[in-house]
């Protein structure tokens, strides 16, 4: 005979009318069982979470680590010159655009030699340059202190390397704040092939020789 620890209720006793069900008591479900499901609910969602996070920034960091790099551009330094404070300095390397004979051209003698920067003009229109002008007076800024060619604009890098040839000296720099007055304009220097008395562009005029033809020894 079976052993049966459960107290008799209703079920068991089959004294009542009609018949009655014995034998079908079931024990009571322990409390525990009604926390899985919540307790599961609160530790799975939030490892599930992490982990769609997780592989969330993994997929955004891939697609970044492809993005190219920028390049520094070089910061260039002002020169001084007749315009006084001057855009950025570039020195022209390739020249660019075409050469353009009717470009205006402004010459400054910053030399000692009287009349250097008029003859240096006069070669220029020889050459085919048809708008040369001739500053007059003498160019006391201190810089540049090599003959240079400025010019105010990429495209004239062809016309200014041009100059710099028929010149047969000088430094073609591309410099906005100093081309001014024209779009280009070239300083003459000391160390200018005509700034002797017996350099390619002639004899130099010494000052109260009549360099400018009536003896007053301009300088331009």
């Amino acid at each position: 005979m079976s052993h049966y620890d459960y107290p008799a209720d209703e079920f068991d006793d089959g004294r009542g009318a009609g018949p009655a069900p014995i034998g079908v008591h079931r024990a009571e479900l322990p409390a525990w069982r009604s926390w899985v499901s919540l307790l599961a609910v609160l530790i799975l969602v939030p490892i599930l979470a992490w982990g769609a996070v997780k592989l969330l920034g993994h997929s955004s960091n891939n697609s970044t680590s492809t993005a190219g790099t920028s390049t520094a551009s070089p910061t260039a330094t002002p020169s001084d010159g007749a315009g006084g404070a001057s855009a950025p300095v570039t020195a022209s390397a390739t020249p660019t655009g075409e050469v353009n004979m009717s470009t205006g051209i402004t010459l400054y003698n910053g030399t000692t030699i009287q009349g250097l920067a008029g003859r240096t003009g006069e070669k220029l229109s020889a050459a085919g340059y048809t708008q040369v002008t001739v500053s007059p007076g003498a160019y006391t800024v201190e810089r540049p202190t090599k003959t240079t060619v400025y010019y105010d604009s990429a495209e004239r890098a062809a016309t200014a390397q041009a100059i710099v040839a028929v010149l047969g000296g000088g430094e073609a720099v591309e410099d906005p704040g100093q081309a001014q007055s024209n779009p280009i304009v070239i300083i003459l220097r000391e160390d200018f092939p005509g700034a002797s008395e017996d350099g390619p562009n002639g004899a130099a005029a010494r000052p109260g020789n009549g360099g400018n033809g009536n003896g007053r020894g301009g300088n331009r």
